[in-house]
């Protein structure tokens, strides 16, 4: 025979493991938008100092 603990554990087992599945989610979510946000960022930074490495020549 369970018991009482064994059984209380039993049935919240199906709402613990949904909410760690829903916790793992949003902690993926939220790696991913910081990622895009790193990407955006680096790519901005590029984007505006590639200028900064060409070259120019005046004769005179």
């Amino acid at each position: 025979m369970m018991s009482q603990t064994t059984e209380k554990v039993r049935k919240t087992l199906a709402r613990r493991y949904r909410a760690e599945k829903r916790f793992k989610a949003f902690g993926l979510g939220a790696i991913g938008i910081g990622l895009m946000a790193l990407v955006l960022l680096f790519t901005d930074i590029i984007g505006k100092g590639h200028s900064a490495f060409v070259e120019y020549e005046i004769q005179l």
